[in-house]
């Protein structure tokens, strides 16, 4: 059995390593981890780690076929078919969903990092209404606060130590974004906003 044994600083844990064995430094074990910290397309749908695929609400369906990104639904036959054609939402109320390959790798682009930045920025404003404004006002959200909180704290988690895109990569997503938020209904069947 070999014992595990504690180093005071990174140069002596690296000087007793047997020869041609490296270990990766802190900012690129940082970088692994901030790619391992999951951050889900639509937080208002339950997620499950097994599978290809992640669940969608009918509005984040829309909203990431918008940006150019392959949806699917699943036809109940063990089979997730891509939606080509805009129109069949319309007919559809649930069962969308997105690959997590495409998801991840969407979330890797410039594009992607800015619609994830859009959505930091409205989860915050969207907490900030409900934790001052709409208890102030007697609304009952716990529900709607904890889910808006998870997501926030997964985008800021991700963005921890990056650049964060410019106001002009930012600005596209931030109207629809809002328009998202403030058009879910509460537990008790308001809404955030008209």
């Amino acid at each position: 059995m070999v014992r595990s044994r504690a180093y005071d600083d990174e140069q002596s844990c690296r000087a007793d390593l047997p020869s041609g064995v490296e270990l990766a430094n802190v900012e690129e074990l940082a970088g692994i981890s901030r790619m391992r910290c999951k951050i889900y397309p639509d937080y208002f749908v339950t997620v499950s780690e097994k599978g290809q695929y992640y669940p969608l609400s009918k509005r984040k369906a829309q909203q990431l076929m918008n940006l150019g990104l392959p949806i699917c639904v699943f036809n109940g036959k063990e089979e997730y078919v891509s939606i080509t054609d805009p129109a069949t939402m319309d007919n559809t109320e649930k069962g969308f969903y997105i690959g997590k390959a495409e998801w991840y790798g969407f979330t890797r682009t410039n594009e992607g990092k800015a619609y994830l930045y859009a959505r930091l920025l409205t989860a915050k404003a969207a907490q900030a209404v409900l934790s001052n404004d709409l208890d102030y006002a007697g609304f009952y959200s716990d529900n709607f606060s904890e889910v808006i909180y998870a997501e926030e704290q997964d985008l800021e988690n991700s963005f921890a130590g990056e650049e964060e895109p410019s106001e002009e990569a930012v600005k596209p997503y931030l109207y629809g974004l809002c328009r998202e938020y403030a058009s879910i209904p509460l537990g008790n069947g308001t809404q955030i906003a008209a």
